[in-house]
């Protein structure tokens, strides 16, 4: 947006006016064209040098981890978004949440990722930058295959301070499975196996993934949804249904997280 600044016709006299009275007393023509114009130069000037002022620097603020979660034994390749990201220097991951030490959290016993880039990001249709961010860093990680399967923490760093540890699971190699496209209707379902864990992601507003396993009769199964949980914005439900598509369980929001859990006792085989 373009600066223009409105000068009021009306206001000039009064600001000519002190430069007037000078003139007069020393015994000078006054001339307001010719004298009107050093002062205004002079006005330039001052707001010329004027000092900028500095850009508040702030310890970076991750909001969220893409994938969700990573895979032990494999280069995982971590998409990272939050505030204050574009001048992060270093990235670790720990086995349990590291403690504070002045304003860093100490890296000594955690596995460093290789940064790859920083970048400004905009926020997906609909979502507010607060809540997903507005920078985005690249960056690549190793996870030895003795990695044990469990929730690890990620920490990004920068000149000013660390973030608070975002939680991001890990599973042994082989056990994460991806969702494949298209699967929004019964007759396109995923197959999955009981057990598994699938890592997927919602298009837009609306999207459904649909998968399908073969249930057995008096088994108990827990389908649940790590999402909110990890800092995703996604709201999840959970809906449950039989080979013929008749419903038989639904689970939205839980009294302590957005995430979905549903237990479902299966009445028959199929």
């Amino acid at each position: 947006m373009s600066d223009r600044r409105r000068f009021p016709v009306h206001l000039l006299p009064a600001f000519l006016r002190p430069l007037l009275l000078a003139t007069a007393l020393l015994g000078l023509s006054p001339d307001p064209t010719l004298h009107a114009a050093p002062a205004a130069a002079a006005e330039g000037k001052d707001k010329a040098e004027a000092p900028k002022p500095e850009r508040k620097t702030a310890p970076p603020q991750l909001l969220l981890v893409l994938p969700l979660a990573g895979q032990a034994g494999l280069t995982n390749h971590l998409r990272f978004r939050g505030l204050e990201l574009t001048n992060v220097t270093g990235i670790w991951l720990h086995s349990s949440p590291p403690p504070a030490s002045n304003g860093l959290f100490a890296a000594t016993g955690g596995l460093r990722a290789l940064l790859r880039s920083t970048a400004k990001a905009e926020a997906p249709k609909e979502l507010d930058a607060k809540k997903v961010g507005d920078t985005m860093v690249e960056a690549d990680i190793l996870l030895p295959s003795s990695t044990l399967p469990a929730t690890n923490w990620i920490v990004l760093v920068n000149p000013d301070g660390s973030s608070p540890a975002r939680p991001w699971p890990v599973l042994p190699a082989g056990k994460l499975r991806e969702e494949k496209e298209p699967n929004g209707s019964f007759k396109a379902a995923q197959p999955l196996e009981p057990g598994a864990t699938v890592q997927g992601s919602i298009k837009e507003s609306g999207d459904v993934d649909v998968f399908r396993w073969t249930a057995r009769r008096g088994t108990t199964y827990r389908i649940a949804v790590s999402a909110a949980g990890l800092g995703s914005p996604l709201d999840g439900a959970v809906t449950v249904t039989d080979s013929r598509g008749h419903q038989q369980a639904v689970q939205d929001d839980t009294a302590s997280s957005s995430d979905p859990t549903l237990l479902w006792k299966a009445p028959a085989d199929g």
